[in-house]
């Protein structure tokens, strides 16, 4: 019989490996999750945490239909709603109830009425992370058969939201926690595997010029790496602590090096296809109409490019302006060609749609987009008002479809560390770079909640830890890196 276990990690990256290493073991009985997928199986039903794309347009709708006390007269700025999900994620993982009066104030009450707004307009299923919790912890009984024993893996930290639910499933199952770095898990009730650290080694950073030198370097070393015939490119990883300086540098250079890299956080999605097509209407709507755009958008979008012939514009002077639909129509009326005007007939609904501008946004999207492209423009549409459709994008990332298990894996430092592996460079090791500095919440302020009781574990701290972790990993060789100076020429210390 399968003896059924559940291992609890957290991230992409270690929650791949995992699965990898069930399947290379052939532990059929061994099931992979995180935290909110567990006390989604303990609740039961087609209960299910609600996800970010859920929440963001509901969090909008709530800032439109209600009235605040203090948020009033910021609740229709750019990215709020994204800003007070943000803030609500942090209170929910701390555990904080918004009716405790020793929390009362009037932006945890706003806070508190658009929490009671998401609980009642979410979907079928869907549930807010304590309410998952408290149905999870109803039904621990069931542990043993749904579950079994469960092992945490490598996890630095359990936010103090779940942490009721593992008091009351140590005494179902057995529960073991792999913990790397010194920390206090005190309150922790089952039997902590201590994570064995070797000695720093002799630690050389080398000195790069800036943040593409680095990445250039990085994929030198692991070229060479790659050559001595013994090194497997699963025994790879390059790591930061916020790839944000190095992530686009990493695109282009292990592309045109040929290097089999896994960007573990996803790729951006401008980097595709979809996303060029996306960003190929964004740019139409709300830099209104060129032959340029008009152009670059015809060659792009799925609708259009099996619409028109492959050569409908020529005929048309190329330095002709078309700014204007009656422009595109006066040029299209002149064409000297048979199907002139089959052109124009598909052709001139959708310019003058486009001319619109934002507005048109969801009905161009559907028109114009099919599959992944059409995913992403909705998607970028939850997250914002259509006028930052530009800005939106730049933020969007899709998965990346080749497999970390026989790639050079490219992933942050604290996704790192659930799946470290033999050989690893860390970059960025400067200041400001790594450890990050902390920043305060800009709804929830040390005057409004103690920052101590809303993060269990800062971003300076976490950051740290990594790069303790990650250098004191036995059996691994640390290579570090740093730039002299940032993208913008400022000097790094």
């Amino acid at each position: 019989a399968i003896k059924r276990h559940t291992v609890i990690v957290e991230g992409t990256l270690s929650f791949r490996m995992q699965r990898v290493a069930a399947a290379r073991a052939g532990d059929h009985g061994r099931d992979v999750a995180t935290l909110p997928l567990l006390a989604a199986r303990l609740a039961g039903g087609f209960s299910r945490p609600a996800d970010h794309a859920t929440l963001v347009p509901i969090v909008a709708c709530a800032l439109a239909d209600l009235d605040f006390e203090e948020l009033e007269p910021v609740k229709t700025r750019p990215g709020m709603a994204r800003a007070v999900l943000a803030s609500l994620a942090r209170v929910w993982a701390a555990d904080i109830r918004f009716d405790d009066p020793r929390n009362a104030s009037a932006r945890l009450s706003d806070l508190g009425r658009i929490e009671a707004y998401l609980r009642s307009n979410l979907p079928m299923g869907a549930l807010l992370p304590r309410d998952l919790r408290d149905l999870a912890v109803a039904g621990v009984g069931h542990a043993r058969a749904t579950v079994g024993n469960l092992h945490f893996h490598r996890l630095i930290s359990i936010d103090p939201l779940w942490r009721p639910l593992v008091k009351a499933l140590v005494a179902v199952v057995e529960i073991t926690w792999h913990a790397p770095g010194p920390r206090d898990r005190s309150w922790f009730p089952g039997t902590i595997l201590p994570a064995t650290m070797q000695p720093h080694q002799d630690l050389v950073c080398d000195v790069c010029a800036d943040p593409r030198a680095e990445v250039v370097e990085a994929l030198r070393w692991a070229r060479a790496l790659l050559c001595d015939g013994a090194t497997k490119a699963s025994d790879i990883a390059i790591t930061s602590a916020d790839l944000g300086a190095w992530d686009d540098h990493m695109l282009v250079l292990a592309a045109d090096a040929d290097l089999p890299i896994h960007f573990a956080s996803g790729v951006s999605a401008l980097s595709t296809r979809a996303g060029q097509t996306c960003a190929a209407l964004a740019d139409v709507l709300i830099n209104g109409l060129s032959q340029d755009r008009v152009r670059r958008l015809s060659l792009l979008s799925p609708y259009l490019s099996e619409a028109l012939p492959a050569d409908w514009m020529k005929g048309i002077p190329t330095e002709a302006g078309l700014f204007e639909p009656e422009h595109w129509a006066r040029s299209l009326d002149a064409l000297s060609r048979s199907d002139g005007s089959s052109i124009a007939a598909t052709l001139m609904p959708v310019l003058r749609d486009l001319d619109v501008g934002p507005k048109a946004a969801v009905k161009l999207g559907e028109t114009l987009l099919r599959g992944k492209s059409l995913g992403l423009w909705q998607e970028a549409l939850r997250l914002g008002p259509a006028a930052a459709m530009e800005m939106t994008l730049t933020s969007l990332r899709i998965a990346d479809e080749s497999d970390p298990a026989n790639n050079v894996v490219w992933a942050r430092a604290a996704d790192l560390v659930g799946a470290p592996r033999k050989h690893m460079r860390l970059l960025g090791l400067s200041s400001r770079s790594w450890p990050r500095g902390d920043s305060a919440d800009p709804l929830l302020p040390d005057h409004v909640l103690s920052e101590h009781d809303l993060v269990d574990l800062p971003g300076l701290e976490r950051d740290r830890l990594a790069f303790e972790i990650l250098v004191g990993h036995p059996a691994s060789r640390v290579t570090l890196s740093r730039s002299r100076r940032s993208a913008d020429g400022a000097f790094l210390a």
